[in-house]
């Protein structure tokens, strides 16, 4: 299993105050279409103030850091150096992808008898956001060429108690995702 180093965050006050709006819209269990559009605004928000981490010390490849969650929904900040391109996978549940850095590829593919077959890549700049149904099976990527990606990802349940699979291109062959992948944040 791969090790990953315990980074250290400091968030800004605008970010905690993002992070803090998602922990109370979880508690109220809002109707899934109002609780999409209520984060999508939070992100907008976030994004638009050009609020993010005053200090990163996240340069390993492929770090997902676990921000804050409980059964309903699930924040993570996704850095992508140059070059990454991660595993082909699924959710089992709704997420929705901002890019608040860099350039990120959503490579989406259809699982079929045929197994696991490439469909599309939607690719997101700066401010965008993706909604991700339940049912995609998609992998990321940086397809920046001279920066890295930092990515902010909200999802429906805490991805660290479902059972998600990882897929191969071509394949039918298909396993359970490890839930150990995920670094706290420490909080200064």
């Amino acid at each position: 299993m791969k090790e990953f180093i315990t980074p250290r965050l400091k968030l800004s006050s605008d970010f905690s105050f993002f992070l803090n709006n998602i922990k109370e819209l979880s508690r109220k269990h809002l109707e899934e279409k109002l609780l999409k559009s209520c984060i999508l605004d939070n992100i907008k928000n976030i994004i638009d103030q050009d609020a993010f981490l005053e200090d990163v010390q996240l340069m390993n490849s492929g770090n997902y850091v676990f921000l804050g969650g409980d059964n309903h929904l699930m924040c993570m900040l996704l850095n992508c150096p140059l070059g990454y391109v991660g595993g082909i996978h699924d959710h089992a549940t709704w997420a929705i992808s901002s890019v608040i850095h860099g350039s990120l590829a959503h490579d989406f593919y259809i699982y079929d008898h045929n197994g696991c077959v490439y469909e599309k890549t939607i690719t997101l700049e700066r401010g965008e956001t993706l909604m991700l149904e339940s049912d995609a099976i998609h992998r990321i990527r940086n397809s920046h060429d001279n920066q890295q990606v930092w990515a902010l990802h909200v999802y429906g349940l805490d991805l660290r108690t479902v059972y998600r699979y990882q897929y191969k291109q071509g394949s039918s062959m298909k396993e359970q995702c490890p839930n150990s992948i995920l670094i706290d944040v420490e909080w200064s």
